[in-house]
C-alpha cells in the first residue's frame, strides 16, 4: 500500500519501476494520491496550505494520469475509489508477464 506518498517528491520514473521491482507478479498494490481533476481535492488543498504550510505537494496527479502511468509501468486496474472525493484509491494488478505497455 502506498497512499499519499508519490505526490511529495517530484515525478520520477524510478519510483514506478521501484513500486514494479518490488511487487510480485500477480501482486496487488493499493497506490492513493490526491486527485487534482475532483473539485473536492480543489477544495481541501486550500485548507493543507494554509494548516499544515510545510506538507508540500509537487507532483500533481489525476485519475487519468496515474492510470497511464500505471498501465506504462505494468499495472492494471481491477478497482478505483475515493477517500472523501479527493484522493483517489487505485487497486492494481501487477502484470505476470514482463512486457510494459
Amino acid at each position: 500500500m502506498c497512499s499519499q506518498v508519490i505526490e511529495h517528491v517530484p515525478y520520477d520514473d524510478r519510483i514506478f519501476a521501484e513500486l514494479r521491482r518490488v511487487l510480485r507478479p500477480g501482486g496487488l498494490l493499493i497506490l492513493g494520491t490526491p486527485d487534482y481533476d475532483t473539485r473536492g481535492w480543489r477544495t481541501v488543498e486550500p485548507l493543507y496550505a494554509f494548516f499544515a504550510p510545510s506538507d508540500r505537494r509537487v507532483t500533481h496527479y489525476t485519475r487519468s494520469s496515474l492510470v497511464a502511468l500505471c498501465a506504462k509501468w505494468g499495472f492494471d486496474v481491477e478497482n478505483v475509489a475515493y477517500v472523501f472525493g479527493s484522493e483517489v484509491m487505485l487497486a492494481l494488478r501487477k502484470r505476470a508477464s514482463a512486457a510494459l505497455a
